[in-house]
């Protein structure tokens, strides 16, 4: 990445500053989205979604 952010700054020297942010673990509400996701993954395993109105059912039943 850090080649990357280099080379391109090389590449185009009209960019002055390129801020570069890292998440840290445990500070950013990432981890409860992929939990959410999981878990609906997990239910659409069991059971088999036809129709719109299935997938909100089963959508409003993960993380009770």
């Amino acid at each position: 990445m850090s080649f990357a952010l280099l080379d391109f700054m090389k590449n185009h020297p009209g960019v002055e500053c390129i801020e570069h942010k890292y998440c840290e673990p445990g500070h950013s509400t990432i981890q409860e989205v992929d939990n959410l996701d999981s878990q609906t993954e997990n239910r659409m395993k069991v059971q088999e979604v036809y129709s719109p109105l299935t997938l909100m059912r089963l959508l409003k039943n993960v993380n009770q």
